[in-house]
């Protein structure tokens, strides 16, 4: 639906498509239905244009394509990419998609080469209600998006423990500035985290009761490490990659207390209850 949601965003710009749009995909129902201009599991009511042309063989949509979207699940992204590439004759632009729906909303698009991100981001210019900004920091913007789930976590925890807004707030800002140092560490651009893939997306994942982290985070504080036993982990992007930043942390003898302590309390090492207080005693006051 993200996938599609886009394109018909695009469709109604009308200034990228002028032939068929040609979508590979594996569900033979939908791409029955996407073929009849229909998708009832999504947009029931919704006729999609005529040009679009679905089918479950990739090597009818992928030739000569000067863009090529990709709206898969993070889990296959790799495994489609691989599919992808093995059959391109060209060298077409990727574009992978974050969510879109038809409401105000300003995106980030990264690319190690900035020309390339500015074309993407062009592609939207008509558009009332859908703004892309070019980027070019990779690193930075794939660190931000990793671990700004973990952060979410914590923000989680914190909020289940009835804290104030003020601490709620001092935890996301300094996990924000933890960040930060871990996207230099890497080789990352400083000001990346001011952009709408660093600030802006951790504001909406470490405070929106629709993030799962978020909710993980909470969930963990009332059932204690009950819920990690009874929680799908791998949907669980903050969990999956805490020993990464442990490791990040310890290995560069990091001052990170923020996402140390919410490292420990994945590793079930510091009780999700002693979190918001463990936090407060570890920050560094000096200057």
């Amino acid at each position: 639906n993200v996938g599609k949601s886009c394109l018909r965003l695009k469709m109604k710009n009308k200034i990228l498509f002028i032939g068929t749009v040609r979508m590979w995909g594996i569900n033979l129902h939908e791409i029955e239905s996407l073929n009849k201009g229909k998708n009832p599991d999504y947009f029931k009511n919704i006729s999609l244009s005529k040009r679009i042309f679905a089918t479950e063989h990739l090597n009818k949509v992928i030739k000569d394509n000067d863009y090529i979207f990709l709206a898969v699940p993070s889990k296959a992204l790799k495994e489609a990419t691989q599919k992808i590439v093995s059959q391109i004759n060209n060298s077409p632009i990727f574009i992978n998609l974050a969510k879109v729906k038809k409401k105000p909303t300003i995106v980030d698009v990264v690319s190690q080469d900035l020309t390339i991100a500015t074309k993407v981001s062009n592609l939207f210019l008509n558009s009332l209600y859908f703004k892309a900004i070019p980027l070019n920091d990779e690193i930075g913007v794939e660190i931000c998006g990793a671990l700004k789930n973990l952060l979410a976590i914590g923000t989680g925890i914190a909020q289940e423990n009835h804290s104030s807004i003020n601490t709620i707030s001092a935890i996301l800002t300094q996990g924000i500035k933890e960040i930060k140092e871990i996207i230099l560490l890497k080789g990352g651009q400083e000001l990346t985290i001011l952009n709408l893939s660093g600030i802006g997306d951790m504001f909406l994942t470490c405070t929106s009761k629709q993030s799962r982290n978020f909710s993980f985070g909470k969930n963990l504080y009332r059932k204690n490490f009950k819920i990690i036993k009874q929680t799908q982990l791998t949907t669980i992007e903050g969990y999956t990659v805490y020993p990464i930043v442990a490791s990040i942390i310890k290995d560069n003898n990091l001052i990170a207390p923020i996402l140390e302590s919410i490292c420990e309390v994945l590793s079930q090492s510091l009780s999700p209850k002693d979190f918001v207080k463990t936090v407060i005693f570890k920050i560094d006051t000096s200057i």
